[in-house]
């Protein structure tokens, strides 16, 4: 069957329908995992997060375990980094509190969902500026407006104090079959 995909997509970069490799690759390039995960931070080079997003290891592996099984991507990549996540979670060391950051192929998997991270009080979100947790995240779509297919807004977080923590633009056209 492999042998057909690639007679007919003419491609010799097909991923391999093994993703053994690609998991261990992807673990092998973690460091150690502890009680808490940076799943987000400036210093990932992400232009629209200013904050960190930390997560608990032990809520986030839950989360990541679901995912795992019911979400998948044709990026061979992302899927790899999508399956070892729960390993490397469930292999951490709770009692070592120094947040463990994470490698730039989790990131991109993680990325989608930090909202609801956040929102399921999987992780919490650290001003830089105040250099404390957000008790009181403050999130806002900005600048909404949609001409049919089309629909524009920025998300916007700040804390307590009004520090800017996340902003970016949105854009989603939708299509529609008849």
């Amino acid at each position: 069957m492999f042998e057909l995909a690639k007679r007919l997509f003419r491609r010799k970069d097909l991923p391999s329908p093994d993703f053994g490799k690609d998991i261990e690759r992807c673990l092998l390039n973690l460091p150690p995992c502890t009680a808490k995960v940076v799943v987000m931070s400036p210093k990932y080079d992400d232009q629209y997060y200013q904050c960190e997003v930390i997560a608990d290891t032990v809520r986030l592996a839950a989360w990541a375990e679901h995912h795992a099984s019911s979400c998948s991507s044709i990026q061979q990549e992302d899927q790899a980094a999508r399956l070892a996540l729960p390993l490397w979670l469930k292999g951490a060391d709770l009692r070592d509190m120094t947040p463990a950051h994470v490698a730039p192929h989790v990131v991109g998997v993680l990325r989608p969902y930090l909202m609801d991270l956040v929102s399921q009080e999987i992780a919490v979100v650290v001003c830089p500026v105040c250099q404390q947790i957000v008790e009181d995240l403050s999130m806002k779509r900005l600048n909404e407006r949609s001409a049919r297919p089309w629909a524009w807004w920025t998300s916007e977080w700040s804390c307590e104090c009004g520090h800017l923590l996340y902003r970016e633009d949105h854009e989603v056209h939708f299509h529609f079959k008849s």
